[in-house]
């Protein structure tokens, strides 16, 4: 493949991860905190829940990954000072939310900011695992579209990324062991070779010198790929959400069969739709996306200009 045709792949595959880490927030919005299959199954964006979401009406979780991505841009990098300054105005005003206010936050992210602006500490001091929220994982995929041509950098920094909010080792370790999975997929890895006894092998001694915490490790060799839908659950937990889109992103047959399986799941849907978004994004492309999905999600064109400005950067780190 030409240099020129690799790059608009690689581009296409930048801007699918990071709009369907959108999409898959909005359309699992109104159906957040209800129980598996007492609701109508969803086939596209619908409104309503517990925020009174409108149709293609993001959360916390773009919310946040916009607010990171404009700090990796801002920042030309990783700045821990930058990204928490991004976020006290997300909370504070709704800087990047769909709305004039920040709405659907988290107790540990909530916490984590405070603690912030009161101590101008970057690490949070929620590090006990019962802090292990999927938080930092919903948005992180910036992270990785930032440092993806640099594997051990991405996985280095989306553990970094994670420590501003949610500092237990499960949900670093979430991080880091999502942010090599998605640089995998964003250089063209199949999804169905990447989780392989051989990959794992590979995977394992990747992380041989930093082990993943065995909760994390469990996945990361396969639990979910033998389970039923009954047997995966779709709870805040990191470990529940990394299992639960994993498993439907695997399954799934197409972008959208992907994302509809991973919502439908119920309780914490936007949250599995946004980390299942960045995986099928980065597989099948932004050219993949139903447009359906495209021509009613919210602030689609700033979603867009950020994923080409950090493509842009990837650019130009490698220009140097």
């Amino acid at each position: 493949m030409q240099t020129n045709q690799l790059e608009k792949v690689k581009l296409d595959r930048y801007r699918g991860s990071f709009i369907a880490l959108a999409i898959g927030d909005a359309l699992g919005a109104p159906i957040q905190f209800k129980a598996r299959d007492t609701y109508l199954h969803l086939v596209g964006y619908t409104q309503g829940g517990e925020f009174n979401s409108q149709k293609g009406e993001y959360t916390d979780d773009t919310a946040m990954a916009l607010c990171l991505a404009q700090s990796l841009i801002d920042s030309n990098g990783f700045d821990a000072h930058n990204q928490l300054q991004n976020y006290i105005k997300w909370l504070k005003y709704g800087y990047m939310s769909t709305r004039d206010e920040a709405f659907d936050i988290g107790f540990t992210v909530y916490q984590s900011v405070l603690n912030y602006m009161d101590t101008n500490e970057t690490t949070t001091p929620l590090k006990q695992e019962e802090y292990s929220g999927n938080g930092s994982l919903m948005r992180l995929a910036p992270v990785v579209l930032y440092y993806a041509d640099d594997i051990q950098k991405a996985v280095y920094y989306a553990g970094k990324s994670s420590l501003t909010t949610h500092s237990s080792p499960i949900a670093i370790d979430g991080c880091r062991y999502f942010a090599y999975i998605l640089t995998q997929l964003l250089h063209g890895a199949h999804k169905f070779e990447l989780f392989t006894p051989q990959e794992m092998k590979k995977m394992n001694q990747f992380f041989k010198k930093e082990p993943l915490h065995s909760e994390i490790s469990k996945i990361a060799n396969g639990s979910f790929l033998t389970k039923t839908r009954e047997q995966i659950s779709s709870s805040g937990y990191i470990v529940h959400t990394l299992e639960a889109s994993l498993w439907a992103f695997y399954n799934g047959t197409s972008f959208k069969n992907s994302l509809l399986k991973a919502v439908n799941l119920g309780d914490d849907a936007d949250t599995v739709g946004a980390v299942t978004g960045q995986l099928c994004g980065a597989f099948y492309g932004f050219s993949q996306i139903d447009k359906k999905f495209l021509d009613k999600l919210y602030n689609k064109s700033l979603i867009l200009e950020l994923a080409d400005k950090l493509y842009e950067l990837r650019k130009e780190k490698d220009a140097n």
